[in-house]
């Protein structure tokens, strides 16, 4: 049965991550793993080193095409990386920091930074096609189709550009509540129309030629006495599955709408700022206390919990084959069966021998990085391979195999 999720403990800890990175406080201790007979093997293929994330959490996505990786770190730099050993095709670095990547279409690869623009970089070179300024920093990735590009501003704006040379077609303004979780809704793409979460709690489906608004729907209701219990951004990437669109929320519900008139179809109490997954009949959600939830997709019901991950600030679940990939911020990767949740795999892919320090640019400060200082990129799967990104920089790549 789930459980009703104290939320007050890690949203103070999680504001105080993003907003001031220093003091203390009472967080919820992550629950310490428990051993369990290995059903699959994680073969280690490769591993190599890139400039590390940095201490805040701006939302990078390792994307991919048949033979690279790309990826950017907060620094500037930005990597296409071979998938077959890890060595780099190219790597540039851009004079200021970055808040968003990346994203990707078949020629171009394309970053947000902190001074407010959008960068698009050649993909066979690295080398600058055009840039955009916006009216704030992206801290979402950009959602690419064909030769339309939708990014999502940190002042609930929402572009659409031209991907050949970053032209506005069309921008979207929304109301922006007085406090929210530093990160937006990346859009999703479907027919002839864009979804995007908003930091009020909202899912808009916007007309993807003019930007114009189709429907709205709430997916939380802000509740509470104070700014923080009234935070409700829907940060995850919307997903859709067949006819139904799901959206969830930051302390509010986990919602699945008719996807041609917004009539909602089910609606559940949850918490999450991750990305969504669906198989095997149910839709995945990270929540926002660590346990991992399998909902079924047609009526909400749920199928299973897996709460052995409380308060270790899991990434987005991944699919591979029949299993959940998922990361920690304590270093790990997680890998669990979609039938009923229980795990067939663990691996440490975070090995820092020791703290060091971190230029912050974002807040013009020095800090320490701690040992193993955790995992918050989604897990990149390539038929059995997974790719993993740790945010000291370590870039590893596994094979996955069945255990005779």
């Amino acid at each position: 049965m789930i459980k009703r999720f104290n939320l007050k403990p890690l949203l103070a800890v999680f504001l105080i991550l993003f907003i001031s990175a220093c003091g203390s406080t009472d967080k919820p201790k992550p629950t310490p793993l428990e051993s369990f007979k290995p059903e699959v093997k994680l073969q280690y293929l490769w591993s190599r080193k890139i400039d590390e994330l940095g201490v805040y959490f701006q939302k990078f996505e390792m994307l991919d095409d048949v033979s690279f990786i790309y990826v950017a770190t907060e620094d500037g730099k930005i990597y296409q990386i071979s998938k077959d050993d890890g060595s780099t095709g190219w790597d540039v670095k851009l004079p200021v920091p970055l808040t968003a990547g990346v994203g990707l279409d078949r020629e171009r690869v394309y970053v947000g930074t902190l001074d407010g623009r959008l960068v698009a970089l050649d993909k066979n070179t690295g080398e600058e096609v055009w840039q955009k300024q916006l009216s704030s920093e992206p801290v979402s990735p950009p959602s690419i189709s064909e030769d339309l590009l939708v990014i999502h501003t940190n002042d609930g704006a929402v572009y659409a550009l031209n991907t050949d040379n970053g032209e506005q077609l069309w921008k979207y303004s929304s109301n922006m509540p007085s406090l929210t979780i530093r990160g937006t809704s990346p859009a999703q793409f479907f027919a002839n129309f864009v979804a995007v979460g908003l930091a009020n709690g909202k899912l808009v489906i916007l007309d993807r030629a003019t930007g114009q608004a189709r429907w709205e729907n709430k997916v939380a209701i802000p509740q509470g006495d104070t700014e923080i219990e009234r935070i409700v951004d829907v940060d995850a990437r919307p997903l859709i599955m067949r006819d139904k669109l799901f959206a969830v929320s930051y302390q509010g519900r986990v919602v699945a709408y008719d996807l041609q008139n917004g009539r909602t179809l089910w609606a559940e109490d949850d918490s999450s700022y991750r990305d969504l997954a669906a198989g095997y009949g149910n839709l995945y959600v990270a929540s926002s206390d660590g346990s991992l939830i399998a909902y079924d997709e047609d009526s909400g019901n749920i199928r299973w919990v897996q709460d052995a991950l409380l308060y270790r600030q899991l990434t987005a679940p991944v699919l591979i084959g029949g299993y959940i990939a998922i990361a920690d911020f304590n270093g790990y990767l997680h890998l669990l069966s979609q039938i009923d949740g229980h795990f067939v795999a663990r691996k440490r892919i975070d090995f820092a021998p020791k703290g060091r320090w971190h230029n912050d640019r974002q807040w013009n400060v020095r800090r320490m990085l701690k040992p193993n200082s955790g995992v918050r990129v989604p897990v990149l799967v390539d038929g059995n391979r997974i790719f993993t990104l740790a945010n000291d920089g370590s870039l590893k790549a596994f094979e996955l195999f069945e255990i005779q």
